[in-house]
């Protein structure tokens, strides 16, 4: 029983990874540039689709030339493989809540490319207990193509445990 809990846990845990996208430290309008207001958007969107497995918003969402470069079960994977893996995930159980504790977010816009960069830890609640993903760093590259946003490459990285463990929640 043990050994499920684990395999759960981790696929849960790789999704929830890949949802870093809803709450990347929002700046208040006229902050930034009109890049990335839609990029705070399509975020947003790009987080609802993996959360509610949505394989046409995660198509229209994805480029066909992606890749995700993280060295975790979705590494190397290009557009097709990387649904697949989300389409594939186990649902989240009944009760629990994620939460994203986020730190260190910046946005680069070039043009018709924006980077998104920032620090992320899962944390997930329910039946009695809290559960917390090890920190991770994240880059998401969006461009702009034929009018539309669309994501053409991400990567999560483990952030080193010395690293992790001085931080208190803020800036790393």
């Amino acid at each position: 029983m043990k050994s499920i809990h684990k395999l759960i846990l981790s696929s849960l845990v790789s999704l929830l990874l890949l949802l870093a996208v809803s709450v990347f430290g929002q700046v208040p309008a006229g902050q930034h540039g009109a890049a990335e207001q839609q990029i705070d958007q399509i975020e947003r969107e790009w987080d609802s689709a993996i959360l509610g497995r949505k394989r046409p918003d995660l198509e229209r969402l994805t480029a066909d030339d992606y890749t995700n470069y993280s060295d975790d079960e979705a590494g190397g994977k290009g557009k097709k493989e990387f649904i697949d893996f989300i389409m594939g995930l186990p649902a989240p159980q009944q009760g629990s809540t994620v939460r994203d504790e986020v730190s260190n977010v910046r946005r680069i816009a070039n043009g018709e490319t924006v980077i998104v960069t920032g620090n992320i830890t899962q944390v997930l609640t329910g039946a009695g207990s809290e559960q917390r993903s090890p920190k991770m760093r994240f880059t998401h590259i969006w461009a702009k193509r034929k009018g539309k946003w669309q994501l053409i490459g991400d990567q999560f990285i483990p952030v080193p445990q010395s690293q992790g463990a001085t931080s208190t929640g803020g800036t790393t």
